[in-house]
C-alpha cells in the first residue's frame, strides 16, 4: 500500500514538473518575424519568338525562335519577407508568409547583320504568398536550427525591351501573371531574449514560367521597329539569403 501511495506521489510530482516546465512554450506558440537580404534570380534560358525575323538573323534558329547569344541569366536584387506562425508542437511550426522575391533581368542578343545586333531584355518583378511548415531543432538553450517547405502563389510583373543598346525604343506588351510556386529553406537562429531571436535564413523558390505579351507590330514610337508575333519567354527560380528578427508571444 505504501508503495502504491509512493507511486501516486511520484506520478503527481512528474506531472507537476512537466506542467511547470512547459508554460513558456504554451504561452509563446505564436510568432511574427521579418527579414531582409539578397535575392538571386536564376533564369532557365531566354527564348525569343520572332517568326518574321527568323529568315533575316545571323543567329542560329529553331522553328519560329531566334536563338540568342551572350545570354546573361543570373541577377541580384533586394529581398524581404514577413510572416506569422504558430508552433503546433515544440518542434513543428506552421507559417503564412509574404516575400518580395525581387526584381530581376535577363538579356541576350539577336544579330541581323547590317540591321544591327539587338539586345532583348526581359525584366521580372516577383512576389509570393506561401503556406509553410517547418521543423525546429534546439541545439543549445539559445541556438536552434530549422528546415521548412511551402507552397502558394507567385505574382509576377513581366516587361520586355528590345534594342536599347542601339538607341531603339521597341518594347513587348507587359504581362501580369499568377503562378503556383513552392519553396524550400533552412535557418539558424539565436535566442537573444525569452521571446526574441535573430534568425539567418536561406531558401529557394520555384517561381515558374515567365513571358511577355505578344507584339502586334506597333510597339515602337517610330512604328516600324518591331515585328508582329514577337515574344520573350523564360523560366525563373530565385534563391535568397536573409537576416531577420522573430518575436514569440
Amino acid at each position: 500500500m505504501n508503495n502504491f501511495v509512493m507511486c501516486k506521489k511520484l506520478l503527481a510530482s512528474t506531472v507537476l514538473a512537466v506542467c511547470i516546465s512547459t508554460p513558456a512554450f504554451a504561452d509563446d506558440r505564436f510568432f511574427i518575424e521579418g527579414s531582409v537580404g539578397a535575392g538571386f534570380g536564376i533564369f532557365d534560358e531566354l527564348e525569343f519568338v520572332n517568326p518574321a525575323g527568323v529568315p533575316f538573323t545571323t543567329n542560329n534558329t529553331s522553328g519560329n525562335q531566334i536563338l540568342l547569344t551572350q545570354i546573361d541569366d543570373v541577377d541580384v536584387s533586394f529581398n524581404g519577407k514577413v510572416g506569422i506562425g504558430y508552433f503546433v508542437h515544440e518542434k513543428v511550426f506552421m507559417r503564412a508568409s509574404y516575400t518580395h522575391l525581387g526584381r530581376y533581368e535577363t538579356s541576350g542578343y539577336a544579330d541581323f547583320g547590317l540591321g544591327g545586333n539587338f539586345r532583348q531584355d526581359l525584366e521580372v518583378s516577383a512576389h509570393s504568398f506561401m503556406a509553410e511548415a517547418g521543423y525546429h531543432q534546439p541545439v543549445t538553450d539559445s541556438l536552434f536550427l530549422e528546415v521548412n517547405g511551402g507552397a502558394g502563389l507567385a505574382l509576377v510583373d513581366i516587361e520586355g525591351k528590345q534594342g536599347r543598346n542601339l538607341g531603339e525604343d521597341n518594347y513587348f506588351p507587359d504581362n501580369d501573371d499568377v503562378t503556383w510556386a513552392v519553396n524550400v529553406g533552412g535557418a539558424v537562429g539565436h535566442r537573444i531574449s525569452e521571446q526574441g531571436s535573430i534568425v539567418v535564413s536561406g531558401g529557394y523558390t520555384f517561381v515558374g514560367d515567365v513571358e511577355t505579351g505578344v507584339t502586334t507590330g506597333g510597339e515602337s514610337q517610330r512604328g516600324a521597329g518591331i515585328n508582329a508575333g514577337e515574344q520573350l519567354k523564360s523560366h525563373l527560380d530565385t534563391a535568397h539569403v536573409m537576416i531577420g528578427f522573430r518575436y514569440q508571444f
